[in-house]
């Protein structure tokens, strides 16, 4: 199945199901910016907003990155990916004009407990 198509089945409302209680109506945050050549389509989801979660355009490398497991794609997602997604819909905890900390809603970044990934798609 070609990316656009992925993307198009990815963003279409369905009902998912976190430790048996069903999300009606869940749609991933898609995040505009495209890593590389685009060519493979992934998700990451922080493990502090299940059963919300981003999905990317990535470079074609990345598909034997996931494949590999290795420390490489955690560093990629970690110290890269992330940003990307930090930069267009921000970070969880910002400050008011007074520097009072505020809690924001998922798509806003909450990576204060780690974060799973995986292709879309893939083999």
């Amino acid at each position: 199945m070609d990316i656009e198509k992925l993307i198009k089945q990815e963003m279409t409302p369905k009902t998912v199901t976190l430790w048996g209680k069903p999300y009606h109506d869940h749609t991933p945050a898609l995040v505009d910016h495209i890593h590389g050549d685009g060519g493979c389509l992934m998700w990451i989801e922080p493990l502090a907003t299940r059963p919300d979660y981003y999905i990317m355009r990535v470079d074609e490398s990345v598909r034997q990155m996931i494949e590999d497991a290795d420390d490489e794609i955690h560093d990629l997602v970690d110290i890269e990916l992330l940003e990307y997604i930090d930069d267009e819909f921000g970070h969880y905890i910002e400050e008011d004009d007074d520097g009072n900390e505020i809690h924001e809603l998922f798509p806003a970044l909450d990576d204060s407990c780690g974060f799973s990934w995986g292709e879309i798609g893939g083999s």
